[in-house]
């Protein structure tokens, strides 16, 4: 902006002067910060004369510590225009602020934009003023290696392309002492061992092939479809549709619940919920709250896929291809283990999970 569009703006009322020169956002009352912007944002429409040079500076120096460097940095140069308005000496010596102060304010506001020429500037006629301000004597050399250095900034990841990372890498799994084996440490289990393979020990991660036939899958997924719904929270990480099950809906929904508790070894009370989820090419089940909270995870495979769907655990180098009928359970005892579905690519995919804690 140069010296000739500020004297124009700066002849603007406030409700015009606003909305042709700085951007004007409602920001949801969640907190104290947001709340003071949109504090700023009704004093600025509801002013209705001239802005002077303690109110742009108050302004500029309120959207400094918002750390909206480029509303601050406007402000504050409209601050510094207006400086010697009409103002007598007796006037500047009665007042909580001088010069060197706006030219500091300029120097944080310029650094925060990255412009460290014009921050220097600023630095430099300060200093020409001041010679011993300790703060811009370790300001400007700091700016003068950013401006020979300049960060370089990279856009962050969207969700596709972090998600396109994780699922496309090759997982080459850790040799060591893990096992394939028979289980039958219930009662059921002796009458009917199933065969679980130990993917990882610290934290635990392990599959259970066969956990459930053919008959109970289709009679699952049958009770499930009148519950199936989109949920509204979990829409930005979960293309699914989800149907909670209670153990009072279906005999089925009460054998399954009983044998991961009985396999698990988590008590009975406060696990009397499970999910059926269901979802086609693209969809995914990855919600964060669990992801945070849970001690541990049930997942069950009620359908293959045809291309996707893997479960992947980035920092143990595991990729989980689905198995129908299979139940994978991990421990998230210290609430460290991230886990990522990969979207399905072809086919239609059904799984079950259940919270344990």
């Amino acid at each position: 902006m140069d010296m000739h569009e500020l004297t124009a703006v700066s002849k603007m009322k406030g409700p015009y002067f606003t909305s042709q020169y700085f951007s004007s956002q409602e920001f949801p009352r969640t907190n104290g910060v947001t709340r003071l912007r949109f504090s700023l944002n009704m004093l600025i429409h509801i002013s209705i004369r001239n802005w002077s040079a303690d109110e742009c500076l108050m302004l500029g120096l309120m959207y400094l510590f918002l750390k909206d460097y480029n509303q601050s940095e406007n402000w504050l140069e409209l601050a510094l225009y207006h400086y010697d308005d009409n103002v007598s000496p007796e006037v500047l010596k009665i007042k909580l602020w001088n010069y060197p102060n706006l030219l500091e304010s300029l120097v944080e506001a310029n650094k925060g934009l990255g412009h460290y020429f014009e921050a220097k500037k600023y630095a430099n006629e300060l200093l020409s003023i001041n010679p011993n301000h300790t703060y811009m004597l370790t300001q400007l050399p700091k700016l003068k290696h950013l401006q020979s250095n300049p960060a370089k900034l990279t856009k962050p990841k969207k969700v596709f392309q972090l998600q396109k990372e994780i699922c496309s890498k090759r997982y080459r799994r850790k040799s060591g002492v893990l096992v394939c084996r028979y289980v039958d440490w219930t009662p059921f289990l002796k009458l009917a061992p199933l065969k679980m393979e130990e993917l990882s020990m610290k934290p635990y991660i392990s599959i259970f092939y066969g956990f459930l036939g053919q008959k109970d899958i289709e009679v699952l997924k049958n009770v499930s479809r009148p519950k199936l719904q989109r949920i509204e929270h979990l829409s930005g990480n979960c293309s699914c549709k989800i149907g909670n099950l209670s153990t009072s809906l279906h005999d089925v929904v009460r054998k399954v619940n009983e044998l991961i508790l009985g396999i698990t070894g988590f008590p009975l009370k406060g696990n009397q919920m499970l999910e059926v989820i269901n979802y086609g090419i693209a969809g995914n089940y990855n919600p964060e709250e669990p992801k945070i909270h849970n001690k541990a995870n049930a997942f069950i495979f009620l359908s293959n896929a045809g291309k996707g769907g893997e479960i992947v655990f980035p920092s143990r180098h595991l990729k989980v291809r689905p198995r129908k009928g299979s139940m994978l359970v991990w421990e998230n005892l210290k609430k460290s283990l991230i886990y990522h579905q990969c979207p399905i690519l072809k086919g239609n995919m059904w799984v079950a999970n259940k919270v344990l804690n």
